[in-house]
Formats: C-alpha cells, structure tokens, sequence
C-alpha cells in the first residue's frame, strides 16, 4: 500500500494495516493489489496506475521528541597550571532510537552506555593559569533538534615558577659577589615561553624586577650578609630563596713607607711617612709608630686615612729600625719596617782601623767556595760642622781578585764601642758600589769585631761580599761576630 502526497509514502504488504500522522486535510491514497482467482490466472483492482481513493484526515495525533538529559557530578573543578582537570557526569534519553552525541566547550569528553543512559568522562590539559579558568559546557544533541547543557567552573591556579639559586661567595671585603638565579621551571609551557624576572636582595633590600638573571653585589666590610632572590612569571606567580655569605676581614697593607734618606742629627725631629690601603672601606683604623729605641707613637686615623704621618726625637745616635702597624678594627693588622734612621753625634768622635780577618766560606758570592785572609783599613769622621762624614775605606780579598775601594761616604754613626758608616765604592777600580762597615772596638783587653757587606748598586742590589754569612739585611746594624786576626779597631773620641 503506498499514501502518496501525505509528509512520507509507506509500503506494506496488502494484508497489513497502515497508519499515518499528519495535519488536517485532504490526502490522495493510491491502492494496488494483485491477487490469485482459483483458476490461477492473475488479476488486479483497477487498472495498472492504480485506483485512487480520497481521505479526508479529520483529527491528527502528535508525537512528541523526548530531549536528552545531561549532568555533572562536580560543580568546580579546580587544578593547577600543567595539569590534567577531569570531571565525570551522566546523560540519559527517553528516545532509545536517538543517537545522542555529547561535546565539550573546551576539552574532551568521552560518553559511555546504551542507547537510553549512561555516563561521560572529561578531560583538559592545562598549560596556563589562571588566563585558562573559565565555564566548561557539556552538550548533548540527540540529532532531532533535542539539545541540553550542563555546565561547571573550571579553576586553573597559576604556579610560581622555580630556580637554582646561588653564589660565589665566601670571599674577601672588598670583592664583590655574584647573586644568580639558574635552571629556571614553570609547569606552565606559555609562562616558561613568555620568560621570566628576576630581583635580588645584596643585604640592605630588593632592586627592582628585570630579565638579568643575576646581579653583582660590592662588598665594604666583612660579616654575614644575608642574601635573598625572586623569580617571578608574567602571570605575578613568585618564589623567593635567601641565603647567607661569609665576607672574610682583610687586613690593612701598608704601600709605602718614607724617612730621611740621610743621616739626622741627633735632637733634630725625625719625620716618617707612610700610605696604606684597606678593601674594607668601614673599616676604622689605628697606627702605632715604633721608633726603634723603646718608645711608640699611637695614633686613631678612622676610616681609611692615608698617610699616616709620625714624627720623633732621637735623643742618642744610632742606626734604628722604623716599625709601622696599622690595625683596624676587626684586629687585621699590617706591619712594615723602615731600614734604617741613621742618628749620629757629630761630637762622638771618629773611627780607624787596619789589619785583617779570616774571610769564612760563602762570603764572596762569585765562588763561595772561596776563603782566607782579607785585608782592610779605613778611617771615617765628620769634619767640624759637617753633615756627611769624611774618610778612606779599603778592603782586599785576594783569593777573589777582589779589591775594594771607597769614593765617597753618606753617614756615620758611632755608638759606645761600636761605630757603623754607609757609603760608595768600585771593585778593582770599576763599577758602582754600596757598602756598610761595622766594627767594634774590644778595647785594651778585649778583641776588635769587624763586617763589611758590599752589594752592586746597579744589579738589583745584588750582594758580593758579606763575611757575616747567613745574616739577613736587617742585621746590619747587629754587632759583628768575625773577629779582627791582626791589627785593630779604635774608636776615638774628640
């Protein structure tokens, strides 16, 4: 049976009842029905195209689409950036013949069960928060116009980013240290793209955020400084770390030191001059002067105060040693000597001496394997008002083809039984030579002592004979150890 001209056309069999929902109206129907007569030939109701009816539909009954249902089980869901978000719900439909399709605003999802009910599972990895919070919709469409939501809120935190964060410390005031930030992570993929800023705290606050990953921090004294670094992400997330960083006292050094180059006369001042330098810009600092004949000079300088300026009176001729020392004030001292302030006594007298000594092994640095007898004789005095003293100084070697003559002399000092003078010489008529003569006079029932140390003014100051051997150049104001093997050593007075 075929309906023609209705919303849709059926075919049944002839046994077969039909129906038909449709408006109000006027409606053609077309029946054709073969049949068999018991003579078996064949015959149809009307003719080939069918015999037409006309029905009139007086009352139409309406079916209805029932729409899908959809719910979540969570309301919120809530994750931190980098993380996968889930939630689950149920979804249900009256029509069993309805293919019910379900979506996500963002996401996926996943339905599960019959035709009629089930369940649907979602997912979203997360790369950015909280720019990727928002409202998640699920729909279901049943495919005949039957549509339905749900919706929860989705909460994506943002996550401070994370850092390495370190030094080069310890180390000495005055240096600098280096804070940095290294290794940087994000689980947010656009944040760790965007970049990051960093700040760092050198002990007295925070400089202001910036892309440099590090910062170099001076230093002015020593202690424990307490360090600290942020490393921020666009999103304002930050992580803060803090550290600590020894600064090890460096003590004071004293660069320079200056005194009279020639001799002072005795109860005339004596002024020395002297500059250091401290990394340890607060430090506060302290002088003393040691004078060389018991007596100290103390002075409070502040912070760095340089020179340092001191000033004495010798009130006895002699050959002294100058020691400064400057402290500051975590005890950090520098010392350093002044060699020599020559004091003499212009009315002490004069010295003279000849004879000989037996020069010992190592005495004569061209080859010290060289020793035997070694002649001398000199005389040196200071003429009435004069300043520099006058003389001749000789002195021969000759199991080293060495022999020493004076030009010229730049002081003498005479104290009790000792006397030391300081001048210029060649050797063997050449050259350019300094020389320091002590000698001490044993008296009538004592032995005479004598050294002579000759040096290369124009090598470095290279010594070529000392027959105090193993004594360091601070010793040369010491009393001699060789003893005179024949002549003698007078110290006259005037």
């Amino acid at each position: 049976m075929t309906w023609n001209g209705a919303p849709a056309a059926y075919e049944v069999p002839a046994t077969a009842s039909a129906s038909l929902t449709a408006e109000p109206g006027d409606y053609v129907i077309r029946i054709a029905a073969t049949f068999n007569n018991p003579s078996g030939s064949g015959g149809k109701l009307g003719d080939t195209t069918g015999d037409y009816l006309t029905i009139r539909v007086i009352e139409a009954t309406s079916v209805t689409n029932s729409i899908p249902s959809v719910a979540a089980d969570c309301n919120s869901v809530i994750v931190d950036e980098g993380q996968t978000a889930f939630n689950t719900g149920t979804w249900s439909d009256q029509d069993s013949d309805d293919n019910v399709i379900l979506t996500a605003s963002v996401g996926s999802v996943t339905k599960l069960g019959d035709n009629n009910d089930g369940t649907w599972s979602w997912s979203y990895d997360t790369t950015d928060g909280p720019t990727q919070g928002q409202a998640v919709t699920i729909t279901a469409n049943d495919g005949n116009e039957g549509v339905t939501t749900t919706s929860f809120s989705l909460t994506v935190n943002n996550v401070a980013p994370t850092a390495t964060f370190g030094n080069n410390g310890p180390l000495n005031e005055g240096s600098s240290f280096t804070l940095s930030m290294i290794n940087p992570y994000d689980p947010s993929s656009v944040d760790t793209t965007a970049g990051f800023e960093y700040a760092f705290d050198c002990g007295a606050g925070y400089g202001n955020f910036s892309a440099g990953n590090s910062f170099t921090c001076p230093t002015a004294d020593n202690g424990i400084v307490n360090v600290k670094g942020k490393i921020r992400d666009k999103d304002g997330g930050v992580s803060e770390y803090n550290a600590t960083i020894a600064i090890y006292n460096v003590a004071p050094a004293i660069t320079l030191i200056t005194g009279p180059i020639g001799p002072v006369e005795m109860n005339t001042p004596v002024t020395m001059n002297a500059t250091f330098t401290d990394p340890g810009t607060d430090d506060t600092h302290s002088a003393v002067w040691s004078w060389g004949d018991g007596t100290e000079t103390s002075m409070l300088l502040g912070t760095v105060a340089s020179p340092v300026t001191g000033s004495h009176i010798y009130s006895a001729a002699g050959i002294y040693t100058v020691t400064l020392t400057v402290t500051d004030d975590d005890n950090g001292s520098g010392v350093e000597i002044y060699q020599y302030v020559v004091v003499y006594d212009p009315s002490a007298g004069f010295v003279t001496g000849g004879g000989w000594i037996m020069s010992p092994a190592g005495a004569y640095s061209a080859d010290e394997s060289l020793a035997g007898k070694a002649s001398f004789g000199f005389v040196s005095k200071y003429q009435k008002g004069a300043k520099v003293p006058t003389g001749q100084t000789e002195f021969q070697f000759k199991a080293g083809d060495l022999n020493f003559q004076s030009s010229s002399y730049e002081w003498l000092v005479i104290s009790g039984s000792k006397a030391t003078y300081k001048g210029i010489g060649t050797i063997n008529g050449a050259g350019d030579y300094g020389f320091m003569l002590t000698a001490t006079d044993g008296g009538n029932k004592g032995v005479d002592t004598f050294r002579i140390k000759i040096w290369d003014r124009s090598n470095n100051d290279a010594v070529i004979y000392d027959n105090q051997v193993g004594s360091s150049d601070k010793s040369d104001s010491a009393n001699p150890t060789t003893i005179v093997s024949g002549g003698n050593i007078v110290i006259h007075s005037k």
